[in-house]
């Protein structure tokens, strides 16, 4: 998580921005994802944020992608944690929940 506060931070000034600074602040979807994540033994690869291709009208989402490794095994397939946050509104929220999938390396 501290990967996440201090090597991501940013003034929040785009959408993208905003939906990146609240999925490192917004400890419920984050943490989910990254407490199942380590207890696989895995951690934290990459953040990526995309627009997303579903939203309520009138809205303005993005979603979040976490993507974790094995790193005692390179092997392994990596998991990625999606969610989609809304950043319309002066405080964000999420949409939906969590899903999660494995990808090749």
């Amino acid at each position: 998580m501290q990967r996440v506060y201090y090597d991501l931070r940013n003034l929040g000034q785009t959408s993208k921005d905003r939906a990146l600074n609240f999925s490192a602040t917004n400890a419920f979807q984050a943490a989910s994802s990254f407490s199942e994540a380590v207890s696989r033994g895995m951690v934290l690869d990459s953040i990526e944020v995309e627009k997303s291709p579903f939203c309520r009208l009138d809205s303005d989402c993005w979603d979040v992608k976490l993507k974790f490794f094995d790193p005692e095994n390179g092997r392994r397939a990596k998991k990625v944690y999606r969610f989609t946050i809304d950043v319309k509104s002066r405080i964000p929220v999420t949409l939906g929940k969590v899903r999660s999938w494995s990808v090749p390396k």
